[in-house]
């Protein structure tokens, strides 16, 4: 099997298309649910239409190693690991989503840019080693969690001017960022920007708090 359509269906369960190494382009234009693992290890998997999906579970595309770019405009939700390893991902297109789960796109290393209007939740190592990662914006986000952008070594523009909680690690060894600020912040938490070598400028106006090693070989 090498596409797969259907119109009919409004839900996806758990491993339904798990590891079917040769599908290469999917499209369920009337689902809202994607189950966990759904698409895991599809291999060759590189186009796939979801108008409609509100609900991405967790591992639902772990390890499409050829998948390109995914456009999801009505999802709200991202499960932990749900774009995990995505080598190839370049571009992807989330304006509806408000959580982005644990490892959402961890190491998708050709990933350039991110943009998630109306994100209110990062949490821990979500866009992990995305190491192409230039320039991310989430003007609406209020947390940053643990390691969430750690390693990203390209990373020079960041947007985050609603965050007030920076978790630990979140921007350690992010070697290309050169100015930082972040207006609404009150917390820092340990090793957030260790590592930052060509960091230059920092405004955090209204922080109460900075944990140890926030800033440590800078």
């Amino acid at each position: 099997m090498t596409s797969y359509e259907n119109e009919l269906a409004t839900r996806i369960g758990s491993y339904v298309f798990c590891s079917c190494s040769s599908l290469t382009s999917v499209s369920f234009p009337n689902v809202t649910t994607i189950g966990g693992l759904a698409f895991a290890n599809c291999s060759s998997l590189t186009s796939v239409n979801f108008p409609n999906v509100k609900t991405i579970y967790s591992f639902a595309f772990y390890y499409c190693s050829s998948l390109t770019s995914v456009n999801f405009p009505n999802a709200t939700t991202i499960g932990s690991c749900a774009f995990g390893y995505c080598y190839s991902l370049t571009s992807i297109n989330f304006p509806n989503v408000t959580y982005i789960g644990s490892s959402a796109f961890a190491f998708c290393y050709a990933l350039t840019s991110v943009n998630f209007p109306n994100a209110t939740t990062i949490n821990s190592y979500a866009f992990r080693s995305c190491s192409s990662l230039t320039s991310v914006n989430f003007p609406n986000a209020t947390s940053i969690g643990t390691s969430a952008f750690y390693y990203c070594s390209s990373l020079t523009f960041i947007n985050f001017p609603n965050v007030t909680n920076i978790g630990t690690s979140a921007f350690n060894v992010c070697i290309s960022l050169t100015s930082i600020d972040f207006p609404a912040v009150t917390s820092i938490g340990a090793s957030a920007f260790a590592n930052c070598h060509s960091l230059t400028s920092v405004s955090f106006p209204i922080v109460i708090n900075i944990s140890n090693l926030a800033f440590y070989y800078c």
